[in-house]
């Protein structure tokens, strides 16, 4: 069975608790499931108030392999959706607040061709040796599991040019936070963003402590 984006409307999300994550009676008895959209005008009106700018990293989540019709489809409303006048022209990449990301090679491709923006390759290990130029050629960055960012992945992998974000990071082990920036990834995925925050500060001592600002595009022939 379906289950429509109004349907998810109707539920409310809370914590699934454990180590990782906060317990589930620590915050609100439950969320309501926003679009893209409302989190964009979100980020908009908090830009509009405040002057206040705050990333934004979407993933294209496929069904299936490589560039059908639904993943074209959910790939194309991602991309209008950020260049919608409504904002802007706040997520347009000017302001290094916007990277995109896929784990399916063909979309990131896609997106490489159709935005001006970053592009992630996700893997869930560290991409092999023979496969990071075809990566390089359509990404401009890697995120993989901060258990295989070793220092030989990050070194083969900088080589190419890819900036190397990790996942997922939580309180479960907020000390890996440190660890990873220590070793030299550009970011993080955390479920802890405020250890996050701490733990780079202290891995990397006079960096800006609350900056976040998106690596540049890439310049592929």
């Amino acid at each position: 069975d379906q289950i429509t984006f109004r349907q998810l409307q109707g539920l409310q999300a809370i914590s699934r608790g454990g180590a990782a994550y906060a317990p589930p009676g620590a915050g609100p008895a439950g969320l309501r499931v926003p679009s893209f959209a409302e989190v964009l005008d979100e980020l908009r009106t908090l830009h509009a108030s405040t002057g206040r700018i705050v990333g934004v990293y979407p993933e294209v989540k496929t069904i299936g392999q490589g560039l059908n019709s639904y993943n074209r489809a959910l790939a194309d409303a991602m991309l209008a959706e950020l260049a919608h006048p409504r904002h802007g022209r706040l997520f347009d990449g000017r302001r290094g607040n916007v990277i995109l990301q896929s784990f399916d090679g063909e979309v990131v491709a896609y997106l490489s061709r159709q935005s001006s923006l970053p592009v992630v390759q996700l893997s869930p290990q560290c991409p092999a040796r023979a496969d990071i130029p075809a990566i390089a050629a359509r990404a401009d960055g890697v995120g993989t599991q901060a258990a295989q960012a070793d220092a030989d992945c990050l070194q083969r992998l900088r080589a190419a040019g890819l900036f190397v974000h990790v996942y997922t990071l939580s309180n479960a082990n907020p000390d890996l936070h440190a660890t990873m920036f220590r070793n030299g990834v550009n970011g993080v995925f955390t479920n802890a963003p405020d250890t996050a925050i701490a733990q780079r500060e202290q891995a990397l001592p006079g960096a800006p402590p609350r900056d976040w600002v998106a690596p540049a595009r890439r310049r592929r022939e």
